[in-house]
């Protein structure tokens, strides 16, 4: 697809709202994403292909890969011969780079990753845009790595959009600006990636910074989770059981999608399993299978998964009760999550407070426990609204 040396209109709709000192307004770079080779006769390009190609890249051959699940034995001497034989081809230069990545050859990586960016190619600047994000390998650059990210978008790269959309969602070197980053996160989410769709889908869900529209949101999550986005499953599965925005409570469907996150070793979902075993929620109780998940949840080291485990050794729910033991495992999740309130999180300051208000490995604290979950409810953390309204207490400090 050869595109011409203008932004596709919604990027030069945008650039005047970004923030003083930001990279400037990038030029669309011509790009040719088919004839870099056209070679289905040699083995070793096509195995390079389906190894170390991206997902979401309008040249990807097969799904493409994630680079966790990269197999270096397998991509690397293929890709390698594939370079010796197509040494001008920036897509085999970058995924070439890529798998060196992977096999955390920082130096060699660099070096192919930043030949194919600077032959415009646009996968390959994503990645060098990350490397000055991060100071990897390469001095720190904002404004590099800003100018990169939106020439990269502007010739059509679903994961430029997507990282675009969340310097905007988060302020990360631009002036935050949430309708940026919902247009962004809309482009990359039409193009499939499961990331913008489950950063698109809680911020509709929630109407964080823009109007709420909790049916598309599902729908995202939904379609971010049938992906397998491990986060997806989990807060899908979650929104499905809790309750809340206006969906039907639905237990047994919310279990469903915590199997297949606890089976790919979510905490979270193991944790909330455990506790559905163990009360009847939505399957059929089973204190064995409660404290399986549970102390699967707790050996992650996740605040949720000590404090369930703790639940279950304080009453003897499928193991020997051990009052000691659970004293110990409160704390250890009270330490969790104190961290996490330290830093602001919502979810750590409404769980410290539980454990304040009910006194489990912490001295009972009931002003603590309110000054937290008033903390909670200022990012709309549906829980601590909820109790802060059952114990008939305002929502912020006075």
């Amino acid at each position: 697809m050869n595109l011409n040396n203008k932004c596709f209109g919604f990027l030069a709709g945008i650039t005047a709202l970004m923030m003083a000192g930001t990279a400037a307004a990038q030029e669309c770079i011509p790009t040719d994403y088919v004839s870099a080779p056209a070679v289905e006769a040699d083995s070793a390009v096509l195995k390079c292909d389906f190894a170390s190609g991206r997902r979401y890249s309008q040249d990807t051959r097969g799904k493409g890969v994630a680079h966790r699940e990269i197999d270096v034995a397998d991509a690397l001497p293929a890709c390698k011969e594939a370079v010796d034989l197509y040494p001008d081809s920036p897509r085999l230069q970058y995924q070439l780079g890529r798998v060196l990545g992977k096999a955390e050859a920082e130096r060699a990586s660099v070096k192919w990753i930043r030949k194919a960016a600077d032959a415009n190619y646009p996968p390959a600047m994503v990645v060098l845009a990350n490397l000055y994000h991060n100071g990897n390998a390469v001095p720190r650059n904002q404004g590099r790595a800003q100018e990169l990210f939106e020439s990269a978008a502007c010739a059509g790269d679903a994961w430029a959009m997507y990282y675009l959309g969340s310097r905007y969602q988060f302020g990360r070197h631009v002036k935050k600006d949430m309708n940026l980053a919902v247009d962004w996160y809309e482009k990359s989410a039409a193009a499939g990636v499961d990331e913008a769709q489950y950063y698109l889908g809680d911020i509709l869900v929630r109407g964080k910074g823009v109007d709420a529209d909790v049916t598309r949101g599902l729908q995202l999550l939904r379609q971010s989770a049938e992906q397998g986005h491990i986060r997806a499953l989990h807060y899908y599965g979650w929104l499905q059981g809790a309750g809340y925005y206006g969906i039907p409570e639905n237990k047994a469907e919310s279990n469903k999608w915590y199997e297949l996150a606890a089976h790919q070793g979510l905490a979270s979902s193991q944790g909330n399993l455990g506790q559905n075993y163990r009360f009847g929620s939505g399957v059929r109780r089973d204190n064995e299978k409660a404290a399986y998940w549970s102390r699967h949840a707790a050996y992650h080291a996740s605040g949720w998964g000590l404090y369930k485990a703790a639940d279950l050794y304080r009453e003897g729910i499928g193991v020997e009760r051990d009052p000691e033991k659970a004293k110990q495992l409160y704390l250890k999740a009270a330490d969790y999550y104190q961290k996490g309130a330290d830093n602001g999180t919502a979810n750590s300051q409404y769980w410290l407070g539980t454990l304040y208000e009910d006194g489990y490995g912490l001295d009972k604290d009931r002003n603590k426990a309110i000054a937290l979950y008033q903390q909670a409810a200022k990012d709309q953390h549906q829980h601590a609204i909820k109790r802060l309204e059952e114990l008939g207490i305002p929502l912020e400090n006075e």
